[in-house]
């Protein structure tokens, strides 16, 4: 794992609304390369600031990932949100696009709403999500996303996982599962199917996962260490490390985490 793929998501930018100026100029100050814009409806349907989101990304040599506000389901193919999505990454040969997984949905739909954001020049980041995480509900949950991702390599569409680690350690999955193993399954999933990954990561103090008792890296029950060494064996093809902060210095003091993580 390259330790330049670190991006920074617009989380970051929380005290400013969110602004995704605000977090291009942070990563302008720090020089990071991918960001990570989350698209609510002040970017939808702002089309001026989609246009100086996209000229200060062109200029400066940055990457932008999208992260849709939808759900992987028939929410995912507005044409409203897929034109702001393509604009923004206009002057990119690759668009990416990241959606929550939806267990609701039948996997037979998941693909075609995958095949028509295909069709449009954008490839899908599928993050795994749980709406319900009683035990029962998370067993089939996990099952379908993992065959979402097989069925999608299956048939050559442009679908890739988004791994949320964290999101595998809240508290009722901590509870009844080992969420490590788990963390281990899903990387030698991917592995096998020869996927590029984006990585999702906070850290906490509190398996509730409060905004309260978020932390920076190595500094809460986050077992990245552990992680980090289990990606590096398996040789994990990872595109891109986001960090979700929403406090620029816990974002920093976790870039020098995961460096040291990387080189050890």
């Amino acid at each position: 794992m390259n330790p330049n793929i670190i991006g920074v998501a617009t989380s970051v930018s929380k005290n400013v609304n969110y602004d995704p100026i605000d977090t291009l100029q942070f990563s302008l100050q720090y020089n990071i390369k991918f960001i990570q814009i989350y698209l609510n409806e002040n970017i939808i349907f702002n089309k001026s600031k989609i246009e100086k989101i996209r000229t200060i990304a062109y200029q400066n040599d940055k990457v932008i990932i999208c992260h849709s506000p939808y759900f992987l389901n028939e929410n995912a193919i507005s044409k409203t949100m897929i034109s702001a999505a393509i604009d923004i990454m206009y002057f990119q040969k690759e668009k990416n696009i990241i959606f929550h997984f939806d267990e609701r949905e039948n996997l037979a739909d998941s693909i075609e709403y995958i095949k028509i954001l295909n069709n449009r020049g954008l490839s899908v980041y599928v993050e795994n999500f749980y709406q319900n995480n009683n035990e029962i509900s998370f067993i089939n949950n996990t099952n379908k996303y993992n065959c979402l991702l097989i069925l999608s390599k299956y048939h050559n569409i442009s679908a890739f996982p988004v791994i949320d680690f964290p999101r595998l350690f809240i508290s009722p999955i901590v509870k009844h599962f080992d969420s490590l193993f788990i963390c281990k399954q899903l990387c030698d999933l991917v592995v096998e199917l020869d996927l590029p990954t984006i990585i999702h990561i906070i850290d906490f103090t509190n398996f509730n996962q409060n905004r309260n008792c978020w932390c920076a890296l190595g500094n809460g029950l986050m077992p990245f260490s552990e992680i980090f060494s289990f990606i590096k064996k398996k040789r994990c093809l990872i595109d891109h490390v986001m960090l979700e902060f929403e406090d620029k210095r816990m974002f920093l003091d976790s870039v020098s985490v995961i460096q040291k993580m990387y080189n050890s």
